[in-house]
């Protein structure tokens, strides 16, 4: 009986030729899951890829919610990962409500993170959180 196997092919088609966007911190990160979030209703959640250099190598949305809550597991954050060959992540959502204080489901969330990309060898940089013009960054605040 003959073997069925599946290939799986990543390929990256950059839409510009300039060069990739460096982060430089919380407040740079927090802009980029801002402009992409400021108008939605629910709660999305969305990772942002980076290489060595913290240079953005790609915006993926893990997932959309409800207006308090969205679904993210650890496996979907570092599939999207390992993929785009990716040395760390930054995790980020909103908070419709405005208030980007972290409700403890956030927190829950963000210690699997931290204990998987441990594991894993791709590093959490960071978990924030964006509201109204304003946002909530785990490492600012040494959580």
């Amino acid at each position: 009986m003959p073997l069925c196997v599946r290939e799986l092919r990543v390929t990256y088609t950059p839409t510009s030729s300039s060069p990739l966007p460096q982060l430089g911190g919380p407040g740079s990160a927090a802009e980029i899951i801002f402009s992409r979030l400021q108008h939605e209703p629910v709660e999305v959640c969305v990772l942002l890829l980076v290489n060595t250099k913290h240079r953005l190598l790609a915006v993926h949305e893990l997932g959309r919610g409800t207006l308090d809550m969205c679904i993210v597991h650890p496996r979907d954050v570092f599939k999207a990962a390992i993929l785009a060959n990716a040395a760390g992540v930054i995790v980020g959502h909103n908070h419709p409500s405005g208030e980007p204080e972290p409700s403890a489901d956030d927190v829950a969330l963000c210690m699997r993170l931290r204990n998987a990309a441990g594991i894993i060898g791709i590093e959490l940089l960071d978990f924030i959180i964006v509201g109204e013009a304003r946002y909530f960054s785990f490492k600012e605040t040494g959580r």
